[in-house]
């Protein structure tokens, strides 16, 4: 897996190689996707109580900064992240409901077990959101603070693929700004 910066213009516009972000085989359509950039620091507010828990909520949803746009992919490789994602949710839904009946049956026994059971499927329960939240083999997209999006675990092919477009548009403008030149002197 490779890491791609491209621009948010190109990602909006979606003008760029039709090669398949995650396998990098030719792609056949364009998929939304969102690039996100967030502000984690008012999260420290926590440490303030229950106040500073809703005012660094209300912070971090307002320093929040999105950009939907489309990437090129294969209609195979969406099949295997809705499935991933799916699989996931399906976890994540199952440790739920197993963490609350370990502690709930627990607690009729042992208090100090069903503690233990509860921090224990704290752990599990946050794994199981983090593999929700992205299956794996699926791009991460971070909005940088330049406006450059940088999509990580994207395949090798789609981020050369996408440097050399980005070069040939750059040697284009070249030429026809030397072309616009030439053609004032004369």
């Amino acid at each position: 897996m490779a890491t791609a910066e491209i621009r948010s213009e190109d990602f909006r516009e979606r003008s760029m190689p039709m090669v398949c972000v995650v396998d990098g085989g030719p792609a056949d359509a364009w998929y939304r996707f969102c690039a996100v950039r967030r502000a984690w620091w008012p999260l420290w507010l926590v440490l303030l109580g229950p106040v500073g828990l809703i005012v660094g909520l209300v912070l971090v949803a307002v320093l929040d900064r999105k950009v939907w746009g489309a990437l090129p992919s294969t209609e195979a490789a969406q099949a295997r992240l809705r499935r991933a994602r799916r699989r996931n949710a399906t976890l994540f839904a199952v440790t739920c409901v197993a963490v609350v009946a370990a502690v709930v049956g627990l607690s009729q026994v042992d208090a100090a077990l069903a503690v233990a059971v509860g921090v224990a499927g704290m752990v599990a329960f946050g794994a199981a959101a983090a593999a929700a939240a992205r299956p794996a083999g699926a791009p991460d997209l971070r909005l940088q603070p330049d406006g450059t999006i940088e999509v990580r675990h994207a395949s090798a092919a789609f981020a050369e693929a996408y440097r050399t477009y980005r070069a040939r548009l750059a040697a284009d403008r070249r030429a026809v700004a030397t072309d616009t030149l030439r053609d004032r002197s004369i």
